[in-house]
């Protein structure tokens, strides 16, 4: 679950071609350039393939560097705008494997998932496994919000607090209506794909990511979050149905143009589990979106959050029979998801993650406690002072 932030820059898209950062590229964007290039004309066998669009790093990715570029001289279907996927050093470059495997599984099925040409896991190339996909076409949902958030006067941000509900209950629509159509797509050829790159599905799986909580937290300076993990274990609801879940389903990756959707990014997370598993994750991460405005206005921001998240759940619920324990349970999970993803980062001495911080610690310990009464450690981790949200 990444993080999602109402601030006064929306501008945080990973496959836009509007969200371009403005600055020069520094000496290692140049050379992860030139190495692309380098890479690129013995891959496709175009000796004098150039650049027709340079490089340059666009907005958007907390573990990995996204740049935006297009070819000159370049095959079909390469031949268009397209997005490098850069991971860290420290990333498994299978990593690169399994979002390909996916990302063509879906758009295959029809829905707007980029397409990937290239999914590299030498890490000698760029210092990273990487991917080359398709830049798909609009903005993202938050455009919006530009001008909320920090920087703004007090009357100025009282005329925006005005305007909120309304793009809420936009993007309730809309996402609600993607998500949806999401859930509706066959599972059977995802598990196909996977399987056919050569790799396990169990990670993929809701067990496999239960799985990967509770081994995290059996690390010694986690055992603070580990009465979380024993909850999780001991309330799992059933499954009604098993679908494709996104679990990073939030206005950050959903591209607009026109009034319609075009395209969903960030297929990291992507797991097969109860439609309330997907659901649980969008409004943990409503709940605990930090939001970029003076203090005294922030009860006010967060009232009108968290009843977008209820709406959400109407919108996508309509016709259906939303299970309440369900979306509790899966909000828990996927705040722990989270956190265990941040604390083991730290621990381990990456401060790249989206809830590194204090702050961010602090809300989904706080959103936990607030659904199942648990109050975890004050010190998860020694290095961070987790202080009530």
């Amino acid at each position: 679950m990444g993080s999602m932030t109402v601030s006064s820059d929306p501008a945080r898209q990973a496959n836009s071609s509007a969200a371009r950062a403005p600055e020069p590229p520094s000496a290692s964007e140049q050379a992860v350039a030139a190495r692309l290039l380098d890479y690129l004309r013995i891959a496709l066998k175009r000796p004098a393939l150039a650049y027709a669009e340079t490089p340059a790093r666009v907005m958007g990715g907390f573990e990995t560097s996204i740049f935006g570029f297009a070819l000159a001289g370049a095959p079909e279907p390469m031949g268009g705008p397209l997005i490098l996927r850069l991971f860290a050093q420290g990333d498994d470059p299978e990593r690169a494997r399994m979002e390909a495997a996916i990302q063509n599984a879906v758009a295959e099925l029809g829905y707007p998932a980029p397409r990937v040409f290239v999914a590299e896991t030498d890490t000698r190339i760029l210092g990273g496994g990487f991917l080359i996909m398709e830049r798909m076409a609009g903005h993202m949902l938050t455009q919006e919000f530009a001008g909320l958030g920090r920087g703004r006067s007090a009357r100025e941000l009282i005329g925006a607090l005005a305007r909120v509900p309304a793009i809420l209950r936009e993007f309730s629509t809309i996402m609600a209506a993607a998500q949806s159509r999401l859930h509706q797509l066959p599972v059977e050829p995802l598990i196909r794909a996977v399987e056919s790159a050569g790799l396990p599905v169990k990670p993929i799986t809701f067990e496999g990511r239960l799985e990967r909580i509770r081994l995290i937290c059996e690390e010694p300076e986690l055992a603070g979050l580990r009465p979380a993990v024993a909850w999780l274990e001991a309330n799992r609801p059933p499954d009604r149905r098993l679908v494709i879940c996104h679990c990073d389903f939030q206005p950050f990756n959903i591209l607009m143009d026109g009034g319609r959707v075009t395209g969903v990014i960030d297929w990291t997370g992507v797991t097969i589990g109860d439609p309330a598993l997907d659901l649980g994750f969008t409004l943990a991460q409503i709940a605990v979106a930090p939001i970029e405005v003076p203090a005294v206005m922030q009860p006010i921001f967060r009232a009108i959050m968290n009843a977008a998240g209820r709406r959400y759940c109407r919108a996508y619920g309509r016709g259906l029979a939303l299970d309440g324990k369900a979306l509790r349970y899966y909000q828990v999970f996927g705040c722990m998801d989270q956190l265990t993803w941040a604390c083991e980062g730290l621990v381990h001495g990456y401060q790249s993650r989206a809830f590194w911080s204090a702050s961010g610690i602090a809300r989904l310990v706080s959103h936990i406690r607030s659904l199942t009464g648990i109050k975890l450690a004050a010190n998860v981790i020694p290095r961070v002072e987790i202080r009530p949200a």
